[in-house]
């Protein structure tokens, strides 16, 4: 078989959710993507490194029921409590030659398939290399409905976008050659594989990618919090953003510093707020600062005092004073109200 043969058979585009131990947060995504991603005739690929079969289970009885672009597929590679970028790239490698586009996603927020796939079809046909995706009320920046030719531009506008598992759609035909040029480095880019690999790749290669803003998401009432990432965000955005950043080739150094302090409208890991949280949460005391110390300058505008203040405040204090301020209206707004009256 030619390979032109081979070309012409892909699928255009293939949704892999990267998932483990949610088998109800899987069960719901499913339950809202089932009738558009049937519509479209796109298939959904549940890459699952659970330890039971529960997730295994859910994808089975969509099957029964003749939801046969439901496909499921056990990982057994390697795995490690702080990255999956192993699993994104096995994933990556798996389907690469069966579809032309590849959008590898979270389970905890449902896409909205219709509405994305309206917007995105004519970039698709397009064969733009690189689509980079966003909710419209998260564009505060108006960086969303762009192309992008320039990858010092690109690593500017949408490097903290790309940075989100589900914003980014690849088109298959770099993807045995990303991975050979930017192999998982534990030095350069363990943790944040993907968004470094992409800029990595693209700095030496032409591309022509696309920004797509719209109503990306839909709310999945099964997705549980997690602290999870609050007790690997020093390590993440910390430690791991520093390396990886500076890592990056020579073209981007004019941008790197502006880059390094990671901002988005709904995620400031190292914002006054956050840090509450994670004390909260217990990830955050002296021990923590001192590890961490060298890399908080370059990545944050907090100063440093300020970490150790909320490091030496107790846990009860903190959640006395996050109870207050989210009650503020009935503590203060409307007793006053009334005492006005």
């Amino acid at each position: 078989m030619s390979e032109n043969t081979k070309q012409e058979i892909k699928k255009q585009l293939g949704i892999v959710i990267i998932t483990a131990n949610r088998a109800d947060t899987v069960r719901v995504f499913l339950e809202k993507i089932l009738e558009p991603s049937c519509k479209l005739g796109i298939d959904v690929i549940v890459f699952d490194s659970s330890l039971n079969e529960d997730t295994k289970q859910i994808c089975e009885d969509f099957n029964k029921k003749g939801f046969r672009h439901i496909i499921y597929k056990r990982y057994n590679g390697s795995t490690d409590i702080l990255s999956i970028d192993n699993k994104v790239i096995d994933a990556y490698e798996l389907y690469c030659k069966s579809y032309e586009y590849l959008w590898l996603t979270r389970d905890g927020l449902a896409i909205n398939l219709n509405n994305v796939y309206e917007g995105i079809s004519e970039k698709l046909r397009q064969k733009f290399d690189l689509i980079i995706l966003d909710e419209l009320s998260r564009d505060y920046k108006k960086h969303g409905n762009k192309i992008y030719t320039d990858c010092q531009k690109l690593f500017l506008e949408q490097c903290h976008q790309m940075t989100i598992l589900g914003s980014t759609i690849l088109k298959s035909d770099h993807i045995q050659a990303m991975i050979k040029e930017v192999p998982l480095d534990k030095e350069k880019n363990y943790g944040i594989w993907q968004p470094m690999a992409y800029l990595t790749y693209f700095a030496k290669h032409k591309f022509k990618a696309a920004s797509w803003v719209g109503m990306l998401w839909l709310p999945n009432e099964a997705a549980s919090p997690s602290s999870f990432w609050h007790k690997r965000v020093f390590w993440q955005w910390g430690e791991r953003w520093y390396k990886s950043i500076s890592a990056l080739p020579n073209v981007y150094d004019k941008y790197k510093p502006k880059i390094m302090k990671f901002k988005l409208v709904d995620c400031r890991p190292f914002s006054f707020e956050f840090l509450l949280k994670i004390r909260q949460a217990g990830s955050l005391d002296i021990s923590t600062i001192k590890k961490y110390k060298e890399y908080l300058p370059y990545v944050c505008n907090t100063p440093l005092w300020k970490f150790y203040i909320i490091a030496l405040t107790p846990i009860w204090l903190i959640k006395k004073f996050q109870y207050l301020v989210r009650n503020y209206k009935y503590f203060i707004k409307y007793p006053q109200k009334n005492k006005e009256r």
